[in-house]
């Protein structure tokens, strides 16, 4: 049985690595009550705790796993040495000799599969290797290890799609996308390999290198801001606000020509360090954009303290601009509400996933000042966006 810490390098990146090793020590107490009847903890590497269960069956063992995520969960948190208290969960994957495999090099890399599994369903739970769907796990291991490639071998692209100021009619800022074609895989959706990307860890070297892509795209047309999506992993990722200041600098770029698009969960859980992060971000000059607003744990009171320009509402409020009389009418004065308070905490509202007249006529009637969709135009590459401007 292999034991992973969820979320683990969140705790090292915000706590530092002091707390990280003594939430570690809490965790090897904490297991140390499952060594009944023989078994074994060791740990693997880093975050990964191994439990050896001598003469158990498949069955069993999945009890015992159940009986350890359960336990995380009715305890909450851990208390470390130095008495801090930490909340956790853990992803399990096991596997059974000789079912299995035969030797032990065997049998630990099928209960990584299994766990690895796990946390592609969400973490937080238990999964034995027979249990696993083998062709899509080996299917997104192959985009794992060719992503860790792509940029390397330049087979990253970048596509804009105009944001719209409805009032004036003009193109006031983009949005930057990233695209993929690898050259063993073909075309990889972004819906598939940005997720995998954020599990594996490789989405802090994606997203600078985005970053950076929205520098040039920006400095290749003065007065258009570039909008560009960060991820929490990056955000709470070491050195970030100064590494953003550095890349403005390099590229030659104002803070103001790019804007971070940031998904309302990042707030969801009221962290002290998350808000001071934004706050550091925006008193560099750059735009901060809440991202999908209305999927997460939307908090209105808190909108009007957070140092934001830009909130783009999600574009289930949009579709539900064509539903019925009922669902029209809620989504409108959810909508008005939002834009009453911009007026208030002097920021803007943009509306996603405009494809038809009569959402476009909708959210500017709402006082929506920005709106992103098929209507107006699909995300495009950097030279028909040089065209389009005119530039």
């Amino acid at each position: 049985m292999v034991i992973d810490v969820d979320n683990f390098k969140t705790i090292n990146d915000t706590l530092g690595h002091t707390a990280g090793d003594e939430f570690l020590s809490a965790l090897a107490v904490f297991l140390g009550r499952y060594t009944q009847d023989g078994r074994i903890v060791a740990r693997l590497s880093g975050d990964e705790f191994a439990l050896l269960l001598p003469g158990s069956d498949l069955a069993a063992a999945l009890k015992v796993g159940e009986t350890i995520v359960r336990d995380l969960q009715l305890a909450g948190a851990l208390a470390t040495p130095s008495e801090s208290v930490m909340r956790i969960t853990a992803s399990i994957g096991l596997s059974v000799y000789p079912d299995d495999g035969l030797e032990k090099p065997t049998l630990i890399k099928n209960a990584d599969m299994a766990l690895y599994a796990v946390k592609r369903k969400g973490k937080n739970g238990v999964l034995a290797y027979a249990e696993i769907d083998h062709f899509n796990l080996e299917a997104e291991q192959a985009i794992i290890r060719e992503l860790d490639f792509a940029i390397e071998r330049d087979e990253l692209r970048v596509v804009l799609q105009p944001i719209y100021d409805v009032f004036t009619r003009t193109i006031p800022k983009v949005e930057l996308l990233t695209r993929w074609h690898s050259q063993s895989l073909g075309p990889v959706s972004p819906e598939l390999f940005i997720p995998l990307a954020e599990r594996s860890g490789m989405i802090v070297a994606l997203g600078w290198w985005t970053l950076r892509e929205g520098c040039r795209i920006a400095r290749r047309h003065p007065g258009l801001q570039v909008c560009v999506n960060v991820s929490g992993a990056q955000l709470v990722s070491a050195g970030f606000v100064e590494g953003v200041s550095r890349l403005l600098k390099e590229e030659h770029v104002l803070p103001s020509a790019i804007a971070l698009e940031i998904t309302e969960t990042f707030f969801s859980g009221g962290s002290a360090l998350n808000e001071a992060i934004v706050s550091q971000l925006s008193e560099a000059g750059l735009d901060i954009i809440i991202d999908d607003f209305g999927i997460g744990y939307s908090n209105y009171d808190r909108l009007k303290k957070m140092p934001i320009s830009c909130l783009k509402f999600d574009k289930t409020f949009t579709n539900s601009l064509m539903d019925s009389d009922n669902d029209q009418a809620y989504t409108k004065e959810i909508i008005s509400s939002l834009v009453r308070l911009g007026r208030i905490a002097h920021f803007s509202v943009t509306a996603e996933g405009i494809e038809f007249p009569a959402q476009l006529s909708a959210v500017q009637g709402l006082g929506c000042q920005y709106a992103q969709g098929y209507l107006m135009a699909r995300p495009m590459s950097p030279a028909d966006l040089a065209t389009l401007l005119g530039a």
